[in-house]
Protein backbone atom coordinates (compact mmCIF):
# COMPACT_ATOMS: atom_id res chain seq x y z
CA UNK A 1 0.00 0.00 0.00
CA UNK A 2 1.27 3.45 -0.91
CA UNK A 3 1.78 5.90 1.95
CA UNK A 4 -0.38 9.01 2.24
CA UNK A 5 0.72 11.79 -0.08
CA UNK A 6 1.82 9.55 -2.97
CA UNK A 7 0.20 10.01 -6.38
CA UNK A 8 -1.47 6.68 -7.18
CA UNK A 9 -2.75 7.63 -10.64
CA UNK A 10 -0.58 5.10 -12.47
CA UNK A 11 -1.67 2.20 -10.29
CA UNK A 12 -4.78 1.92 -12.46
CA UNK A 13 -5.51 2.08 -16.19
CA UNK A 14 -5.25 5.41 -17.93
CA UNK A 15 -8.48 7.43 -18.09
CA UNK A 16 -9.12 9.26 -21.35
CA UNK A 17 -11.31 12.26 -22.04
CA UNK A 18 -11.73 14.98 -24.64
CA UNK A 19 -11.56 18.29 -22.79
CA UNK A 20 -12.62 21.80 -23.81
CA UNK A 21 -11.70 24.01 -20.85
CA UNK A 22 -13.03 27.21 -22.44
CA UNK A 23 -16.55 25.70 -22.33
CA UNK A 24 -15.98 23.55 -19.23
CA UNK A 25 -17.06 20.56 -21.27
CA UNK A 26 -15.66 17.10 -21.83
CA UNK A 27 -16.47 13.68 -23.18
CA UNK A 28 -15.13 10.72 -21.26
CA UNK A 29 -14.10 7.61 -23.16
CA UNK A 30 -14.67 4.02 -22.02
CA UNK A 31 -11.96 2.53 -19.84
CA UNK A 32 -9.15 0.79 -21.71
CA UNK A 33 -7.34 -2.17 -20.19
CA UNK A 34 -3.86 -1.46 -18.80
CA UNK A 35 -1.09 -1.35 -21.41
CA UNK A 36 -3.65 -1.29 -24.26
CA UNK A 37 -3.82 2.45 -24.89
CA UNK A 38 -3.20 1.74 -28.57
CA UNK A 39 -6.90 0.80 -28.77
CA UNK A 40 -7.67 4.50 -28.49
CA UNK A 41 -6.89 4.80 -32.22
CA UNK A 42 -8.60 3.22 -35.21
CA UNK A 43 -11.29 1.54 -33.14
CA UNK A 44 -14.63 1.12 -34.91
CA UNK A 45 -16.34 1.43 -31.54
CA UNK A 46 -14.56 4.70 -30.78
CA UNK A 47 -16.39 6.85 -28.31
CA UNK A 48 -16.71 10.24 -29.95
CA UNK A 49 -18.18 11.93 -33.00
CA UNK A 50 -15.92 14.73 -34.22
CA UNK A 51 -18.36 15.81 -36.93
CA UNK A 52 -21.21 16.55 -34.51
CA UNK A 53 -18.82 18.46 -32.25
CA UNK A 54 -17.08 20.59 -34.90
CA UNK A 55 -19.14 20.87 -38.10
CA UNK A 56 -20.72 24.19 -39.00
CA UNK A 57 -23.92 24.07 -41.12
CA UNK A 58 -23.41 24.44 -44.85
CA UNK A 59 -24.43 27.80 -46.28
CA UNK A 60 -27.78 28.03 -48.02
CA UNK A 61 -28.91 30.49 -50.65
CA UNK A 62 -32.05 32.60 -50.55
CA UNK A 63 -33.54 30.22 -53.13
CA UNK A 64 -33.37 27.28 -50.71
CA UNK A 65 -36.99 27.73 -49.68
CA UNK A 66 -39.42 28.18 -52.53
CA UNK A 67 -42.76 29.70 -51.61
CA UNK A 68 -44.26 27.96 -54.61
CA UNK A 69 -43.60 24.62 -53.00
CA UNK A 70 -46.00 25.27 -50.16
CA UNK A 71 -49.68 25.72 -50.81
CA UNK A 72 -52.96 25.72 -48.89
CA UNK A 73 -56.09 23.80 -49.74
CA UNK A 74 -59.45 25.08 -48.61
CA UNK A 75 -60.12 28.11 -46.43
CA UNK A 76 -57.29 29.52 -44.36
CA UNK A 77 -57.74 29.18 -40.60
CA UNK A 78 -57.44 32.13 -38.25
CA UNK A 79 -54.11 30.77 -36.99
CA UNK A 80 -52.72 30.54 -40.52
CA UNK A 81 -53.76 34.12 -41.24
CA UNK A 82 -51.62 35.51 -38.41
CA UNK A 83 -48.61 37.60 -39.48
CA UNK A 84 -45.34 35.69 -39.80
CA UNK A 85 -43.94 37.51 -36.76
CA UNK A 86 -46.80 36.30 -34.55
CA UNK A 87 -46.45 32.72 -35.78
CA UNK A 88 -42.72 32.89 -35.09
CA UNK A 89 -43.48 33.99 -31.52
CA UNK A 90 -45.87 31.07 -31.10
CA UNK A 91 -43.33 28.57 -32.40
CA UNK A 92 -40.63 29.98 -30.11
CA UNK A 93 -42.74 29.48 -26.98
CA UNK A 94 -40.52 27.72 -24.44
CA UNK A 95 -43.34 25.38 -23.43
CA UNK A 96 -43.44 23.79 -26.89
CA UNK A 97 -41.26 20.72 -27.42
CA UNK A 98 -39.82 19.62 -30.75
CA UNK A 99 -42.72 17.13 -31.00
CA UNK A 100 -45.25 19.94 -30.47
CA UNK A 101 -43.67 22.17 -33.11
CA UNK A 102 -43.56 19.41 -35.74
CA UNK A 103 -47.16 18.45 -34.96
CA UNK A 104 -48.27 22.07 -35.40
CA UNK A 105 -46.41 22.32 -38.70
CA UNK A 106 -48.07 19.18 -40.03
CA UNK A 107 -51.51 20.74 -39.56
CA UNK A 108 -51.30 22.58 -42.89
CA UNK A 109 -48.98 23.53 -45.72
CA UNK A 110 -48.90 27.14 -44.53
CA UNK A 111 -47.92 26.17 -41.00
CA UNK A 112 -45.32 23.73 -42.32
CA UNK A 113 -43.71 26.56 -44.27
CA UNK A 114 -43.47 28.70 -41.13
CA UNK A 115 -42.25 25.73 -39.10
CA UNK A 116 -39.45 24.92 -41.53
CA UNK A 117 -38.25 28.53 -41.53
CA UNK A 118 -38.36 28.56 -37.74
CA UNK A 119 -36.37 25.30 -37.44
CA UNK A 120 -33.81 26.60 -39.93
CA UNK A 121 -33.18 29.69 -37.83
CA UNK A 122 -33.12 27.79 -34.54
CA UNK A 123 -30.80 25.07 -35.80
CA UNK A 124 -28.22 27.42 -37.26
CA UNK A 125 -28.01 29.37 -33.99
CA UNK A 126 -28.25 26.43 -31.62
CA UNK A 127 -25.33 25.99 -29.18
CA UNK A 128 -25.60 22.22 -29.71
CA UNK A 129 -24.57 22.53 -33.38
CA UNK A 130 -20.80 22.31 -33.66
CA UNK A 131 -20.45 23.20 -29.96
CA UNK A 132 -16.67 22.78 -29.88
CA UNK A 133 -15.90 24.58 -33.14
CA UNK A 134 -13.30 27.29 -32.58
CA UNK A 135 -12.38 26.14 -29.06
CA UNK A 136 -9.16 24.58 -27.76
CA UNK A 137 -9.44 20.77 -27.59
CA UNK A 138 -7.22 17.93 -26.42
CA UNK A 139 -7.68 14.22 -25.83
CA UNK A 140 -6.12 13.96 -22.39
CA UNK A 141 -4.93 10.83 -20.61
CA UNK A 142 -4.67 10.69 -16.82
CA UNK A 143 -0.92 9.92 -16.87
CA UNK A 144 -0.11 13.41 -18.18
CA UNK A 145 2.46 15.46 -16.29
CA UNK A 146 2.08 18.79 -18.07
CA UNK A 147 -0.63 20.67 -19.95
CA UNK A 148 -0.79 21.48 -23.67
CA UNK A 149 0.69 24.95 -24.26
CA UNK A 150 -2.65 26.57 -25.13
CA UNK A 151 -4.19 25.19 -21.91
CA UNK A 152 -1.37 26.82 -19.96
CA UNK A 153 -1.75 30.18 -21.70
CA UNK A 154 -3.49 32.71 -19.46
CA UNK A 155 -4.27 29.81 -17.09
CA UNK A 156 -7.10 28.70 -19.39
CA UNK A 157 -7.23 25.19 -17.92
CA UNK A 158 -6.68 26.07 -14.27
CA UNK A 159 -9.32 28.81 -14.32
CA UNK A 160 -11.90 26.31 -15.57
CA UNK A 161 -11.76 23.98 -12.54
CA UNK A 162 -11.58 24.05 -8.76
CA UNK A 163 -8.21 22.83 -7.49
CA UNK A 164 -7.33 22.46 -3.83
CA UNK A 165 -3.93 23.87 -2.97
CA UNK A 166 -1.38 21.61 -1.38
CA UNK A 167 -2.24 18.45 -3.32
CA UNK A 168 0.40 15.81 -3.96
CA UNK A 169 -0.25 15.44 -7.70
CA UNK A 170 1.30 17.63 -10.37
CA UNK A 171 -0.90 20.51 -11.52
CA UNK A 172 -1.70 18.84 -14.86
CA UNK A 173 -3.13 15.79 -13.12
CA UNK A 174 -4.99 17.97 -10.65
CA UNK A 175 -6.68 19.66 -13.61
CA UNK A 176 -7.45 16.35 -15.29
CA UNK A 177 -9.14 14.79 -12.27
CA UNK A 178 -11.06 17.99 -11.57
CA UNK A 179 -12.27 18.12 -15.18
CA UNK A 180 -13.44 14.51 -14.97
CA UNK A 181 -15.77 15.39 -12.12
CA UNK A 182 -16.69 19.01 -12.89
CA UNK A 183 -16.99 19.29 -16.68
CA UNK A 184 -20.21 18.35 -18.45
CA UNK A 185 -20.75 16.54 -21.73
CA UNK A 186 -22.73 18.33 -24.48
CA UNK A 187 -26.26 17.04 -24.87
CA UNK A 188 -27.82 15.37 -27.86
CA UNK A 189 -27.41 17.37 -31.05
CA UNK A 190 -30.49 19.11 -32.44
CA UNK A 191 -30.48 17.14 -35.69
CA UNK A 192 -31.38 13.93 -33.85
CA UNK A 193 -34.02 15.72 -31.78
CA UNK A 194 -35.81 17.13 -34.82
CA UNK A 195 -35.55 13.88 -36.77
CA UNK A 196 -36.93 11.97 -33.80
CA UNK A 197 -39.81 14.41 -33.43
CA UNK A 198 -40.66 14.11 -37.13
CA UNK A 199 -40.54 10.31 -37.06
CA UNK A 200 -42.78 10.21 -34.01
CA UNK A 201 -45.38 12.47 -35.62
CA UNK A 202 -45.35 10.62 -38.94
CA UNK A 203 -46.67 7.53 -37.16
CA UNK A 204 -49.80 9.49 -36.21
CA UNK A 205 -50.45 10.96 -39.67
CA UNK A 206 -53.07 9.35 -41.88
CA UNK A 207 -54.20 12.32 -44.00
CA UNK A 208 -50.85 13.34 -45.50
CA UNK A 209 -49.87 11.39 -48.64
CA UNK A 210 -46.66 9.37 -48.42
CA UNK A 211 -45.13 11.36 -51.26
CA UNK A 212 -45.75 14.59 -49.36
CA UNK A 213 -44.32 13.12 -46.15
CA UNK A 214 -41.18 12.23 -48.09
CA UNK A 215 -40.92 15.84 -49.28
CA UNK A 216 -41.42 17.10 -45.74
CA UNK A 217 -38.70 14.76 -44.52
CA UNK A 218 -36.41 16.25 -47.15
CA UNK A 219 -37.35 19.74 -45.98
CA UNK A 220 -36.34 18.85 -42.44
CA UNK A 221 -33.08 17.27 -43.56
CA UNK A 222 -32.29 20.47 -45.40
CA UNK A 223 -32.73 22.77 -42.40
CA UNK A 224 -31.84 20.52 -39.43
CA UNK A 225 -28.58 19.00 -40.62
CA UNK A 226 -25.06 20.32 -41.06
CA UNK A 227 -24.82 18.92 -44.58
CA UNK A 228 -28.36 19.71 -45.78
CA UNK A 229 -29.10 17.68 -48.90
CA UNK A 230 -25.56 17.80 -50.25
CA UNK A 231 -24.30 14.46 -51.61
CA UNK A 232 -22.04 12.13 -49.64
CA UNK A 233 -19.11 12.99 -51.93
CA UNK A 234 -19.45 16.76 -51.50
CA UNK A 235 -16.11 18.37 -50.53
CA UNK A 236 -15.68 19.46 -46.90
CA UNK A 237 -12.57 20.33 -44.90
CA UNK A 238 -11.41 19.86 -41.33
CA UNK A 239 -9.63 23.11 -40.46
CA UNK A 240 -6.99 23.62 -37.81
CA UNK A 241 -7.73 27.25 -37.00
CA UNK A 242 -4.56 27.56 -34.92
CA UNK A 243 -2.02 26.51 -37.55
CA UNK A 244 -4.02 27.34 -40.71
CA UNK A 245 -3.88 23.74 -41.94
CA UNK A 246 -6.72 21.69 -43.37
CA UNK A 247 -7.62 18.09 -44.20
CA UNK A 248 -9.95 17.25 -47.08
CA UNK A 249 -12.92 15.17 -46.01
CA UNK A 250 -16.31 13.86 -47.13
CA UNK A 251 -19.60 13.82 -45.18
CA UNK A 252 -20.20 10.07 -45.59
CA UNK A 253 -21.51 8.35 -42.46
CA UNK A 254 -20.39 5.09 -40.89
CA UNK A 255 -22.68 2.33 -39.59
CA UNK A 256 -23.30 4.34 -36.42
CA UNK A 257 -24.23 7.51 -38.30
CA UNK A 258 -20.97 9.31 -37.51
CA UNK A 259 -19.97 11.46 -40.47
CA UNK A 260 -16.58 12.37 -41.82
CA UNK A 261 -14.02 10.40 -43.84
CA UNK A 262 -10.71 11.73 -45.11
CA UNK A 263 -10.88 12.42 -48.84
CA UNK A 264 -7.81 10.59 -50.12
CA UNK A 265 -7.48 8.08 -52.98
CA UNK A 266 -5.19 5.74 -51.03
CA UNK A 267 -7.38 5.36 -47.95
CA UNK A 268 -11.14 5.59 -48.27
CA UNK A 269 -11.88 4.42 -44.73
CA UNK A 270 -9.82 6.82 -42.60
CA UNK A 271 -12.29 8.53 -40.27
CA UNK A 272 -12.00 12.14 -39.14
CA UNK A 273 -12.46 10.85 -35.57
CA UNK A 274 -9.18 8.94 -35.84
CA UNK A 275 -7.33 11.82 -37.49
CA UNK A 276 -8.15 14.19 -34.67
CA UNK A 277 -7.59 11.67 -31.89
CA UNK A 278 -4.20 10.85 -33.38
CA UNK A 279 -3.17 14.50 -33.50
CA UNK A 280 -4.65 15.87 -30.24
CA UNK A 281 -3.65 13.11 -27.77
CA UNK A 282 -1.88 14.49 -24.74
CA UNK A 283 -0.43 12.32 -21.99
CA UNK A 284 2.63 10.19 -21.30
CA UNK A 285 3.16 6.43 -21.26
CA UNK A 286 3.13 4.48 -18.02
CA UNK A 287 6.41 4.86 -16.16
CA UNK A 288 7.15 1.18 -16.77
CA UNK A 289 6.59 1.40 -20.53
CA UNK A 290 9.84 1.68 -22.45
CA UNK A 291 8.13 2.53 -25.75
CA UNK A 292 4.91 4.51 -26.18
CA UNK A 293 2.29 2.74 -28.34
CA UNK A 294 1.81 5.96 -30.35
CA UNK A 295 2.73 9.64 -30.24
CA UNK A 296 1.24 10.68 -26.92
CA UNK A 297 2.01 14.37 -27.33
CA UNK A 298 0.07 15.15 -30.48
CA UNK A 299 1.21 18.22 -32.36
CA UNK A 300 -2.36 19.55 -32.54
CA UNK A 301 -3.22 19.07 -28.86
CA UNK A 302 -4.89 22.20 -27.53
CA UNK A 303 -5.56 23.66 -30.97
CA UNK A 304 -8.91 24.95 -32.29
CA UNK A 305 -10.81 23.33 -35.16
CA UNK A 306 -13.96 23.36 -37.22
CA UNK A 307 -15.40 21.40 -40.16
CA UNK A 308 -16.93 23.38 -43.02
CA UNK A 309 -18.25 22.78 -46.51
CA UNK A 310 -15.80 23.71 -49.23
CA UNK A 311 -18.20 26.09 -50.95
CA UNK A 312 -17.29 29.17 -52.97
CA UNK A 313 -17.04 31.35 -49.87
CA UNK A 314 -14.68 29.00 -48.04
CA UNK A 315 -12.59 28.42 -51.16
CA UNK A 316 -11.91 32.14 -51.21
CA UNK A 317 -11.02 32.00 -47.52
CA UNK A 318 -8.36 29.34 -48.17
CA UNK A 319 -5.69 31.76 -49.25
CA UNK A 320 -2.03 30.96 -49.67
CA UNK A 321 -1.67 31.10 -45.88
CA UNK A 322 -3.53 27.76 -45.57
CA UNK A 323 -1.76 24.44 -46.08
CA UNK A 324 -3.35 21.17 -47.23
CA UNK A 325 -1.94 18.44 -44.93
CA UNK A 326 -4.16 15.58 -46.11
CA UNK A 327 -1.26 13.59 -47.58
CA UNK A 328 0.81 14.04 -44.42
CA UNK A 329 -2.11 12.92 -42.25
CA UNK A 330 -2.63 9.74 -44.29
CA UNK A 331 1.09 8.96 -44.18
CA UNK A 332 1.16 9.44 -40.41
CA UNK A 333 -1.93 7.27 -39.95
CA UNK A 334 -0.35 4.50 -42.04
CA UNK A 335 2.73 4.55 -39.81
CA UNK A 336 0.51 4.28 -36.73
CA UNK A 337 -1.31 1.30 -38.21
CA UNK A 338 1.99 -0.45 -38.92
CA UNK A 339 3.24 0.23 -35.39
CA UNK A 340 0.01 -0.92 -33.77
CA UNK A 341 0.00 -4.09 -35.85
CA UNK A 342 3.52 -4.90 -34.66
CA UNK A 343 2.52 -4.28 -31.03
CA UNK A 344 -0.46 -6.63 -31.33
CA UNK A 345 1.80 -9.35 -32.71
Amino acid sequence: MCPIGVDQTERGPQRWQFVVPRLKQNQQLPLICPYQDYKLLFDENGGWDAWSRLARPAARTSQTFSKGRYYSRGPVSRLESFPAEILAMILSCSELSEDDIIALGMASETLWSHTIHYIDKEYRHSPSVGPWAGCEIACVGSYLTELPPSFDKDDLALNSVSITEGGWMCIAREFNWAALSEFTCPGEDDERKWRGAFTGNVANQTNIPKTRLAQMSEDLLLVASTIGISPADAPWILRNLTTKEFVRCLPRADSKGRRGYVDHPEWKGLHVNDVLTMRICWTRPHRWDTIAPFNMCGQWAGHSFDIVALDDENRLALSEAWVDVTDAIVEEANKHIETLSEDER
